[in-house]
């Protein structure tokens, strides 16, 4: 017995179907089906080839329902394979040595994908990725560190830190991945003399800043959990270091690990951190404000100050102007004065000669 997705119901009262194998087929199907349903038939595949719809002429119109069909058939549980867990990630854990490894995990506890994220991460990753994906968390761990160990980073008195970071609401999930990675390496790290485990459970948010800073999530809530004891680690320690190496000088390091550390605790040091971080940008903000508030306050002096060198420049040539009018009239009335003693002596010297005309008339006149 065949089934498929019903595309189309025919007038005929066949029913024109998707086959998990991807074919459009006409058939007969066993009850009444309406279009979106599962419908069961029987077809014997020499008669497979005669009923394939691609021969039909409608194979336009089904093909342009079909897109919108497939969509749907995500959310049936089995079709085509599909299962609505598969390839999504339900948690992440890493895995700090001194190679710095991200694993994807399914909600079925099997690997979906492996990154490394410092630069020895990212040779181990090329060695092992083929072999792991797919296979359950545990496994993966062992031949991570399997892996580990042939290329020399595992040592005695080596210190691993594993975080778990979990994306769906099961709190038993996480704790199985994180109970089945810790077993896994202190089983295959058994023959090394003084291993350290760290477990750390964290968030999303902490992951997110942990993929900001460069650093594996299991390596930024242990800086962040120095960092926020006011006995700050340089974060490019952790970036180019082991923890096994920052740890041998620094016992304040070595009190946090080899410890369970729940996600409750891990946010309580990140809430700090971003309390401190508010803090700087809001004395930033304050240290700017003022800055452009000086600058302002020196612009208007400086405007005051220009203000004033215009002002005095105006009186100054107002009162050249004022000096040069007041000596342009004084001019004037000079040369007026003198036009009017020069009219006065013309005045005086024509009636002079009249006078003298008069006199020297009279004298003739009696000399006669």
């Amino acid at each position: 017995m065949d089934k498929g997705i019903v595309m189309e119901v025919l007038s005929s009262g066949n029913v024109i179907v998707l086959t998990k194998d991807g074919q459009f087929l006409s058939v007969k199907p066993h009850s009444k089906v309406e279009i979106g349903e599962e419908a069961s038939f029987t077809l014997l595949e020499k008669d497979r080839q005669y009923q394939a719809i691609f021969a039909n002429h409608k194979i336009r119109w089904i093909a342009s329902v079909a897109a919108i069909f497939l969509l749907l058939l995500v959310g049936i549980p089995g079709w085509f394979g599909l299962d609505s867990n598969v390839d999504k990630v339900a948690a992440y854990v890493t895995v700090d040595i001194n190679p710095s490894v991200e694993i994807a995990i399914s909600s079925k506890e099997t690997v979906l994908q492996i990154e490394g994220i410092n630069e020895d991460g990212k040779k181990l990753v090329q060695t092992i990725r083929d072999s792991i994906i797919g296979i359950p968390v545990a496994q993966a761990t062992s031949i991570l560190l399997q892996e580990s160990e042939k290329l020399g980073y595992i040592k005695a008195n080596a210190e691993v830190v594993i975080s778990t970071t979990r994306l769906i609401e099961d709190q038993t999930f996480e704790k199985n991945i994180e109970d089945q990675v810790k077993r896994a390496v202190a089983d295959q790290l058994k023959k090394v003399t003084n291993v350290s485990i760290t477990t750390v459970e964290t968030t999303a948010q902490v992951r997110e800043d942990a993929q900001k800073s460069g650093l594996s999530t299991g390596k930024y809530a242990i800086y962040l959990m120095t960092k926020n004891k006011n006995q700050e680690i340089p974060i490019d320690r952790f970036k180019n270091q082991s923890i096994s190496e920052i740890a041998k000088d620094r016992d304040d390091l070595k009190q946090i690990l080899g410890k369970n550390i729940t996600a409750e605790i891990v946010e309580q040091w990140h809430d700090k951190q971003e309390s401190k971080n508010d803090e700087k940008e809001e004395k930033k903000e304050l240290k700017d404000q003022e800055g452009k508030q000086n600058k302002n306050d020196h612009q208007k002096v400086d405007h005051k100050k220009e203000n004033g060198k215009n002002e005095e420049k105006q009186e100054v040539k107002i009162e050249l102007n004022q000096k040069t009018t007041s000596g342009n009239k004084q001019d004037d009335e000079i040369k007026n004065d003198r036009k009017e003693q020069k009219d006065d002596r013309n005045k005086k010297d024509e009636k002079d000669k009249k006078d003298n005309e008069k006199n020297d008339g009279e004298t003739k006149h009696k000399n006669q």
